[in-house]
């Protein structure tokens, strides 16, 4: 940080240091041993089509002596592998600056980003027709929507295992993808008035 300082303005210095601290995010790793369930691992990870990709490498991760951890990034599905700790990149994608949660939600397990999800009308008419709302745990890939008790929808992330979440929090581009702990993400989003709910929705197609 004396390097930052030395090279930038008190007001960027005072900028870098906010965006570095203000946003808690984590890195989480899935232990692997060889008497874990590396079937039920595979289904869970390999949500979205992509048990094949995922198999291999939890069951080389299982025969290893002791047991073995990955980041769980490695996991993840590429849309959100590829955004996971990174910042929005305004120079090269002139989407950029519209990339928020709801885009990232609801993309999450797109090989191709849907644009469509910076309409809000779009946005919704797909929630209410490949979306079901679900009273179970949820799990890998399931929306997480935090709603106002007027009903207004405020905030979207990503479920993603042991109450962690894949989010963006806001449309700045300042605002990067991270992992967050459920209870970080409300305190960011919920009305202090506490009238907010959150609501856990699976896509239909997807089990």
């Amino acid at each position: 940080m004396q390097a930052a300082r030395a090279a930038l303005s008190k007001f960027e210095f005072n900028d870098l240091v906010e965006t570095l601290y203000g946003l808690p995010t984590y890195i989480l790793r899935l232990r692997v041993n060889p008497d874990s369930d590396v079937d039920g691992l595979v289904r869970y990870w390999g949500k979205g089509g992509r048990e094949k990709a995922i198999a291999p490498l939890l069951n080389s991760l299982a025969r290893v002596p002791g047991g073995a951890t990955i980041n769980i990034a490695y996991l993840l599905p590429p849309f959100a592998q590829l955004r996971l700790y990174t910042f929005p990149y305004t120079s090269k994608d002139p989407t950029a600056a519209r990339q928020d949660c709801f885009y990232t939600s609801l993309n999450f397990f797109n090989e191709s980003p849907d644009t469509n999800f910076f309409n809000k009308t779009y946005t919704e008419q797909v929630l209410r027709s490949e979306y079901s709302l679900i009273s179970r745990k949820p799990s890998l890939g399931d929306v997480v929507l935090v709603a106002q008790g007027s009903g207004e929808v405020i905030h979207a992330c990503v479920y993603i295992a042991d109450d962690f979440v894949f989010s963006k929090n806001g449309v700045a581009p300042e605002q990067p993808w991270v992992l967050m702990r459920m209870g970080d993400m409300l305190a960011r989003c919920y009305p202090t008035d506490g009238s907010a709910h959150l609501t856990f929705l699976r896509r239909r197609s997807r089990t």
